[in-house]
C-alpha cells in the first residue's frame, strides 16, 4: 500500500533534526576543554596552583542522545517525543578543593607449586642393607617446576650429619646391630614448603683381621744367628673387633714347630751353616688369620774375646812427670767358644811391650814429658787374640809448689854452704816430689820405702785426688859421706792440712856418687 507523500517527507526532516543533535551535542563536550585552555578576563583574581578549578566531562551515552525537534515538527509527528541535549557541567573550585591522587596497588607474589619428590636414591623401597666400611650415597630429586632456593637437612637415628644436596653413609667397624638405623631427609624451599623421605638401614658386621703391632727382630731384613746360639722372636698382636683371644702358630722351614697363645718363640740355631725361614701365623676366635715371616741365616764364627770393662774410660790422659797412672782391663770369650781359658794381658808403651800378666793391670810414671800411647791386648793360650784398647798420654813438666818455710827458718848464704849441703837439699827435694807426686817407684830408689811395699804405698796414694807435701825446719849436718837431716813435716790432703806431730829424722849414707836414706 503507497505511503501519503507529506507522512514521508515528515520521517524524513525527524532523521534529519536526530542526527544533528548527536553533533550538536559533541561539540558541547568540547566546549569546556577551549574554556579551560583559553583564560577568560576576570574581575576575580586568578587561582593558585593548588585552586584550580576541576572540570568534569561526562561523555555521551547511548541514552544521552536525544533528538531536538521544533515546535512544528513536534507537531508535525506527535508521537515522537524529545529529551535535552547533554551539556558539559563546569564545577567552580573552592578553596577548600585539593587534586585527586592515584594510589598504586602491587600486584601479589606469583605462587609456588608444592615441592614434589620425582626421585630418591636408593629406591624404590625403604629399606637398605651395607657392611661395615662399605659407603652407600643418599640423594633425593625434586620436581620444581620454577626457580627456589633449597635446604637439605640429612640425620642418622635423628642426629644431623649433612646439609649438602647428597649424603654418602660410611658405617665404623663399631656400628653394627639387628635394630635398623633410620635415615632421613627433609627438603624446604623459601615459602618453607617441605618434603621428606626416611630409608631404614641395617648395617651387617664385618669380621677384620688380627693386626700386628710390634716385631723382635723387625721385619723386612735378614736375621743373623751365630751356629749354635738361640734367637728368640716376638710378636705383639691384638683382634680390632674385640678383645677375643688370638692364637699363634709357629713354623720353621714350614713345618709347624709351636702353637699357643703366646707370641713369644726361640730358635736353637743349628752348628752348620744354613738359611731358614721362620713363619708366625695369627688367627682369631673367627677364622680370620695373617702371616709374617722373616729370613733367617745361621753362620758358624770363630771364637773371639771381646772388652768387658777398661779403664781409664777416657781414651786421652793427661798427666804430670813423676805421677803414676793406673791402668785395667778385663775382656772375656765369646758365647759360642768353649774351652778356651787362661786369659793373658800384654801391655805396651810406644808398641814396646813393658808387661804380660794375667791381672789386667799397669802402672804407668815417666820422669820426662812428652806425648806416649799405652795399648793393652788380651790373649789365650790357643792363640785367640782380642782387638787392642788404646790410651794417648799427655805429660807434662810436673810444677813446683811454692816455697814453705818456717817463720824462724832463714835461707843459708849459698857462699856458706858446702857441696854436702847442697846435695842433701837437693835430695830432699827429690824426697818431697816423689811423695807428692805419688812415684813410688822414685821413692824406692831413694830408700824412703822398700820395694816391696810399693804396690801398697802406690794403692794408699791412690786413694788421693790432690796431695801437697811441706817439709819446714830443715836441719843439715853433713860429715863427709854421712848426713843426718830432721825436719818438720806437713801435707795436705784433699784440702785438709795433716802435721805430723813428730820431727822426722833421717841419715843418709853417699854411695857411688848419690846420696841414699839408710835403712833402719
Amino acid at each position: 500500500m503507497a505511503l501519503p507523500i507529506g507522512k514521508i517527507i515528515g520521517v524524513g526532516v525527524a532523521l534529519v533534526l536526530v542526527i544533528g543533535g548527536y553533533l550538536l551535542g559533541f561539540r558541547s563536550t568540547t566546549e569546556p576543554e577551549r574554556m579551560a585552555a583559553t583564560p577568560k578576563a576576570s574581575s576575580t583574581p586568578p587561582l593558585s596552583h593548588e585552586q584550580k578549578p576541576t572540570v568534569t566531562v561526562s561523555p555521551p551515552t547511548p541514552r544521552e542522545k536525544v533528538t531536538q525537534v521544533s515546535e512544528s515538527t513536534a507537531q508535525a509527528t506527535p508521537t515522537e517525543t524529545a529529551s535535552p541535549a547533554p551539556v558539559a557541567k563546569e564545577t567552580p573550585l573552592t578553596e577548600s578543593a585539593e587534586p585527586r591522587v592515584a594510589t598504586a596497588t602491587p600486584p601479589p607474589p606469583p605462587q609456588l607449586r608444592p615441592l614434589t619428590l620425582r626421585q630418591a636414591e636408593p629406591g624404590p623401597g625403604a629399606d637398605a642393607t651395607l657392611k661395615e666400611g662399605e659407603a652407600l650415597p643418599f640423594s633425593v630429586t625434586l620436581d620444581e617446576g620454577d626457580s627456589r632456593t633449597l635446604r637439605y637437612r640429612w640425620t642418622l637415628n635423628g642426629v644431623e650429619q649433612s646439609t649438602e644436596a647428597t649424603w654418602r653413609y660410611t658405617p665404623k667397624f663399631d656400628e653394627a646391630e639387628e635394630a635398623r638405623k633410620s635415615v632421613q631427609v627433609v627438603v624446604r624451599d623459601e615459602a618453607d614448603q617441605r618434603v621428606e623421605r626416611e630409608w631404614r638401614v641395617r648395617v651387617l658386621n664385618v669380621n677384620r683381621v688380627p693386626t700386628i703391632s710390634t716385631t723382635t727382630p723387625r721385619l723386612g731384613s735378614p736375621v743373623h744367628v751365630v751356629a749354635g746360639a738361640t734367637q728368640s722372636f716376638v710378636v705383639n698382636a691384638k683382634d680390632p673387633d674385640k678383645d677375643g683371644s688370638l692364637t699363634y702358630r709357629w713354623l720353621l722351614d714350614g713345618d709347624e714347630v709351636n702353637t699357643g697363645e703366646t707370641g713369644t718363640w726361640q730358635f736353637h740355631a743349628p752348628t752348620s751353616d744354613g738359611a731358614h725361614q721362620v713363619t708366625v701365623e695369627i688367627q682369631d676366635a673367627a677364622g680370620e688369620k695373617i702371616q709374617e715371616r722373616w729370613d733367617v741365616v745361621v753362620k758358624a764364627t770363630a771364637p773371639s774375646l771381646r772388652w768387658v770393662r777398661v779403664q781409664p774410660k777416657d781414651e786421652r790422659v793427661r798427666t804430670q812427670t813423676g805421677q803414676m797412672v793406673e791402668f785395667s782391663a778385663l775382656a772375656e770369650l765369646s758365647s759360642q767358644t768353649r774351652g778356651a781359658e787362661g786369659i793373658q794381658y800384654q801391655w805396651r808403651v810406644n808398641e814396646t811391650v813393658r808387661q804380660t800378666e794375667e791381672a789386667g793391670r799397669f802402672q804407668f810414671s815417666e820422669d820426662r814429658a812428652g806425648r806416649y800411647q799405652v795399648s793393652v791386648v788380651a790373649l789365650t793360650a790357643e792363640g785367640i787374640k782380642s782387638l787392642p784398647r788404646q790410651w794417648s798420654l799427655d805429660v807434662r813438666e810436673l810444677e813446683p809448689p811454692p816455697a814453705v818455710t818456717s817463720p824462724e827458718e832463714t835461707a843459708p848464704d849459698s857462699r856458706a854452704m858446702t857441696q854436702c849441703d847442697k846435695d842433701v837439699r837437693a835430695w830432699l827435694e827429690s824426697y818431697r816430689r816423689a811423695w807428692e807426686t805419688k812415684n813410688v817407684r822414685t821413692l824406692a830408689s831413694l830408700g824412703a820405702i822398700a820395694r816391696m811395699d810399693t804396690a801398697s804405698v802406690a794403692q794408699t796414694l791412690k786413694e788421693y785426688q790432690s796431695f801437697r807435701v811441706m817439709l819446714t825446719d830443715r836441719d843439715i849436718q853433713c860429715a863427709g859421706t854421712e848426713a843426718t837431716v830432721s825436719f818438720s813435716r806437713v801435707d795436705e790432703i784433699d784440702g785438709e792440712i795433716v802435721v805430723h806431730p813428730e820431727r822426722t829424722t833421717i841419715q843418709l849414707d853417699k854411695r857411688n856418687g848419690q846420696w841414699m836414706m839408710r835403712s833402719r
